[in-house]
C-alpha cells in the first residue's frame, strides 16, 4: 500500500497470475489502482493475466484517480475485485483493441463477480482520459451488464480508508459474496 506509482502494473506480454491482493493508495502519491495493458494497439504479445479476490481503495478525495486502466490490447480473467473511493471512476477501458476484446463473444477481456464502491469520489465512472480511442466504449453499460455479475453498491469494509491502522475486513452484511466466481483453475493452453 501506498504505492508512488500505480498500486500493480503489467505490461506486454504478461500472462501471469495473482490472487489475494489488497492496496491502499495515500492521497498525495499514487496514480492508478491498476496500470495494464500493452506497449501499443497491437503488441508483439498481449497481457493475458488470470487475477482473483483484490480489493483496491482510492484516496477517497485526491483528485484524478481511476481503479484501472485497460489498455494495449489487454486480454485476462479478472474476477472477485473491489474497486473503492477513486476519484476519477472505476475502470477506464483504453483504446479499440481493449474495447473489442471486453465486447467480444466471449470476451477474451473479463472483469466479473466484482463490487464497485464510490465511497466520497465525486465521480462513479470515468469520462475523458482513453475514452476517445476506446471506440466510444460507455464502460458503465458493459461492466454493469447482468451477466457480468458485477454491483455498483458501498463494499462495507471496515476501516478502508484509515492509513495508520486500515483494515479492510467486510462488516456483517456486506455484500461481498453475493456473486464470487469460481475458484481460479488453470485452462487448457495456459
Amino acid at each position: 500500500t501506498g504505492a508512488s506509482d500505480d498500486l500493480f502494473d503489467w505490461d506486454d506480454g504478461w500472462r501471469g497470475r495473482a490472487q489475494f491482493v489488497v492496496g491502499q493508495q495515500h492521497d498525495d502519491v499514487a496514480d492508478f489502482g491498476i496500470a495494464a495493458g500493452g506497449s501499443s494497439e497491437a503488441p508483439p504479445f498481449a497481457p493475458d493475466p488470470r487475477i482473483f479476490y483484490v480489493t483496491l481503495v482510492g484516496g477517497n478525495g485526491a483528485a484524478g484517480k481511476i481503479g484501472a486502466r485497460f489498455r494495449g490490447a489487454s486480454r485476462g480473467y479478472l474476477r472477485n475485485f473491489v474497486f473503492l473511493g477513486f476519484t476519477a471512476g472505476f475502470v477506464d477501458i483504453g483504446g479499440a483493441a481493449t474495447a473489442a476484446n471486453l465486447t467480444a463473444t466471449p470476451p477474451t477481456f473479463s472483469l466479473a463477480n466484482s463490487v464497485f464502491g464510490q465511497g466520497s469520489a465525486p465521480v462513479a465512472w470515468p469520462t475523458g482520459g482513453d475514452d476517445a480511442s476506446d471506440g466510444d466504449l460507455i464502460e458503465q453499460d458493459v461492466l454493469t451488464q447482468p451477466a457480468r455479475s458485477n454491483q455498483v453498491v458501498d463494499p462495507m469494509l471496515e476501516r478502508p480508508f484509515d492509513l495508520l491502522d486500515p483494515s479492510w475486513m467486510p462488516l456483517s452484511g456486506a455484500p461481498l459474496g453475493a456473486s464470487v466466481a469460481e475458484a481460479p483453475s488453470e485452462r487448457e493452453g495456459d
